[in-house]
């Protein structure tokens, strides 16, 4: 079942709805939304953009053909026919972004000058930080944050496993 997500003045047409931000600030923020009744939350974005600032991606823009050399490259990654971002430019026209498959699910699209992922979970975060080290840029959370690019890959082993009770 397909289901309108709205962000910041987009709709996004996905498979699932986002994770909310609350899950990244733990109980506190849980439980005042509980006692308040607050059940809405704004999704917390990642951006992948060539500026430290990531309002500032125009400056140093990710363009389609860089997404479309990506893509080309991975092939995890793929464009979506169905999935998309539907964005109104400055003349109030409406456009369609389509969005960026991997493994077979929308997570990611392209926006003018950057890619974004709307509540990523923790695999999709350390994706975001590959494709941010393949483009040569930074993954930056809404806040400013920007995830190390030096995280090891899920599946890389660093050799021998320490006894339990080493901490160093």
């Amino acid at each position: 079942m397909w289901e309108i997500v709205t962000f910041h003045c987009v709709q996004a047409h996905r498979a699932r709805p986002p994770k909310t931000r609350s899950r990244r600030l733990g109980f506190m923020v849980n439980s005042v939304d509980y006692l308040f009744g607050i059940t809405e939350h704004m999704a917390y974005d990642i951006h992948i953009v060539r500026t430290e600032d990531w309002t500032e991606s125009a400056n140093a823009p990710i363009t389609k053909m860089d997404v479309d050399g990506l893509i080309a490259a991975d092939s995890d990654l793929a464009w979506s026919t169905n999935d998309y971002v539907e964005m109104a430019d400055e003349s109030g026209e409406s456009i369609r972004y389509y969005m960026i498959m991997w493994r077979g699910k929308p997570c990611f699209w392209w926006y003018r000058d950057q890619i974004l992922c709307s509540g990523p979970d923790d695999e999709q975060v350390l994706k975001l930080v590959e494709i941010s080290r393949k483009l040569n840029a930074f993954a930056v959370g809404d806040d400013g944050e920007i995830y190390p690019l030096d995280q090891p890959s899920p599946t890389s082993t660093t050799g021998k496993q320490k006894p339990w009770w080493k901490f160093w």
